[in-house]
């Protein structure tokens, strides 16, 4: 049934096809991110993998297969339909255009993955849907809880939308619905909270919605990948004439002081509207530069980090991420006179090296996959590691600095890393003797964090003018 499913699905995306579409590496450090619209589609910094999970709606654990270079390797693509859209027929075309410009070729498979079975508990609380009723979830924060209100919702429909409800990614493995429970039900699920009250996805599914989550091995279909080339056909002919630079000027714009107690928010509409409200001038700085931490703009004098700003402008209706940001820029340079520039300067960094003892680690055959997956559970993080040099370890280390590789180990590795969560993980010992992420590195991996300064680029401002009146 799913082989044909994925067949039928394939045939389609052969069927339709974009109008015009550009392929590129990405820069170095590049972040993935998507944006859809009915008549242009951008896709920036996302490797073979990140794009097939996109295009099939698939994730981490069910694809599999494919060279090393599909988990690194990161592109950047930007696409235009024939006609205006949908986001489903947008990801269609995707599919063909990997399988054109990559000649992707793909299939499905079983394999036997680890999963959250969602299963009966002792006394089920949730309530049968009366009939006719819009099958539809309304998630909404109330204080520091998340709280998701759903009417006439399937088991099935509850496992496919549970993961991205559970806090700190607690669900790190696919939830599969074994209630045997047919039908629509209504529930609300509570879940989050701070330290006096928090509640995990784990109890609140027990004992709100009276079903338990199990962790199984389950024999799951899979994606494997058969063949992927590393660099895509060229771009074809007129590409670039039927892609048009995107706009760099706002249509129209407001900038004003944000009005005391205004609530921080960033929205954009499908319509061609920005709305930006209470961000201080640093942060929009950052963001206009490619999503900058503050940290790594420097200099200016101090109302950047006090002033905040409301900002309402007007833009063509399929701007894309790249072309805010653009905009964004004009927009500052023109009211606030802002002049910066690029420099290599001192910034904290953790340096990767070698410990005392020497590296622990499990030379790799070269042959798998370059992956680092973390999985959640309360009270550990489990980072495992397949085919992992040192730079690309590093770099996927996202804590609050940098992370640098010298440790001059060449040659990639296998690995495992577990540490305590919290937010004293990266230094402070705990009183319980559990290992914070710094120890873990050290102790599991004979690897130590050293915190340095090394030269960084970041960007400085040059000059900068308070805000004249609206104009």
């Amino acid at each position: 049934m799913k082989l044909a499913l994925l067949i039928l699905l394939a045939v389609g995306a052969q069927a339709q096809s974009f109008d015009a579409a550009d392929i590129h590496a990405s820069p170095p450090g590049a972040r993935p991110w998507s944006t859809f619209f009915p008549n242009r589609v951008e896709i920036q910094g996302m490797t073979i993998v990140d794009l097939i999970k996109l295009a099939y709606g698939a994730d981490d654990d069910t694809v599999t297969g494919g060279p090393a270079w599909v988990d690194t390797d990161r592109f950047d693509i930007i696409a235009k339909p024939v006609r205006r859209s949908s986001e489903e027929a947008l990801k269609l075309m995707i599919r063909g255009l990997l399988a054109d410009r990559f000649q992707l070729t793909l299939h499905t498979t079983e394999k036997p993955l680890t999963v959250w079975a969602l299963v009966p508990g002792k006394r089920l609380l949730i309530k049968p849907a009366g009939e006719g009723e819009e099958s539809v979830c309304h998630p909404r924060s109330d204080q520091d809880q998340f709280v998701i209100v759903c009417q006439n919702v399937t088991m099935s429909e509850l496992a496919g939308r549970m993961r991205p409800w559970a806090p700190g990614h607690a669900l790190n493995h696919p939830v599969v619905d074994m209630t045997g429970l047919e039908g629509g039900y209504d529930f609300t699920l509570r879940v989050g909270g701070d330290e006096a009250i928090f509640i995990s996805i784990f109890d609140a599914v027990e004992k709100q919605l009276g079903l338990k989550l199990e962790e199984r091995k389950q024999p799951m279909p899979v994606l494997a990948i058969g063949h992927v080339n590393r660099t895509p056909s060229p771009n074809p002919p007129g590409v670039a004439e039927k892609l048009p630079p995107p706009p760099t000027e706002f249509e129209a714009a407001s900038v004003r002081p944000s009005a005391p107690g205004t609530e921080s928010a960033w929205m954009t509409t499908p319509g061609g509207r920005l709305d930006i409200r209470a961000i201080p001038m640093r942060a929009l700085i950052g963001s206009a530069y490619g999503n900058i931490a503050e940290d790594k703009v420097r200099g200016g004098p101090k109302w950047l980090d006090t002033d905040r700003f409301t900002i309402v402008a007007k833009m063509p209706p399929s701007s894309g991420g790249t072309a805010v940001q653009a905009m964004l820029r004009s927009l500052l340079a023109d009211r606030f006179q802002l002049v910066v520039h690029y420099e290599d300067l001192p910034a904290p960094v953790y340096a990767l090296i070698a410990a005392k003892k020497g590296p622990k680690l499990e030379a790799a055959s070269g042959e798998d996959r370059s992956t680092c997956r973390i999985t959640n559970a309360p009270d550990r993080r489990t980072y495992v590691c397949a085919n992992t040099s040192m730079a690309q370890f590093a770099e996927r280390l996202r804590i609050s600095r940098p992370v640098v590789d010298a440790t001059g180990i060449q040659g990639s590795y296998n690995f495992t890393l577990t540490w305590t969560p919290g937010d004293l993980a990266e230094g402070i010992a705990d009183p319980t003797g559990q290992l914070t992420l710094l120890e873990a590195i050290e102790r599991q991996l004979g690897l130590r964090l050293e915190s340095q300064k090394r030269p960084m680029p970041v960007l400085v401002i040059d000059h900068v003018a308070p805000l004249a009146a609206e104009q």
